[in-house]
């Protein structure tokens, strides 16, 4: 395996479309998938009530882990953001500021800005930031003369 640089990591970040993210509940670890965006030195995303949020208000330790992988080639890199989560309050990002990031990457999927409700999805969301503090890579690497894969070298 091949470390990443710290370009390669946030590149990586801000093109993937899926993230999965790690919280710590009483009954042990759950990982769910996410759509997030890049704001600044955050990575944001919105949910509703529920697990996730929970977990994150008893206890804000997270992992988020973002992958890439070419079935041609079997090449992949992945990143993992280790820290703190926290349901924005009263933050310098603003929500609309998470919204706006999250139409302009997911604009594809909408087809165009016309289609997307003004009020994605029913019931309360919350915006949940989590800062980019710590932040590891890895790609497969080329040091062997079969290149590693995921799960097997």
């Amino acid at each position: 395996m091949d470390t990443l640089t710290p370009e390669e990591c946030r590149s990586l970040l801000e093109h993937q479309h899926v993230a999965h993210i790690g919280v710590v509940t009483p009954d042990g670890p759950y990982v769910t998938p996410i759509s997030y965006a890049i704001v600044g030195t955050e990575l944001a995303f919105r949910t509703a009530p529920g697990r996730r949020t929970e977990a994150i208000e008893a206890d804000a330790r997270v992992s988020v882990e973002v992958s890439d992988y070419d079935a041609e080639t079997g090449d992949w890199a992945s990143v993992i953001v280790t820290g703190t989560a926290r349901i924005m309050a009263d933050e310098p990002i603003t929500e609309q500021a998470v919204i706006d990031a999250l139409f302009d990457k997911y604009r594809h999927a909408y087809q165009s800005l016309l289609s997307v409700p003004s009020d994605i999805g029913f019931g309360p969301r919350f915006v949940v930031l989590v800062e980019l503090a710590e932040v590891s890579g890895r790609k497969s690497g080329g040091f062997m003369s079969t290149r590693t894969r995921p799960g097997r070298l």
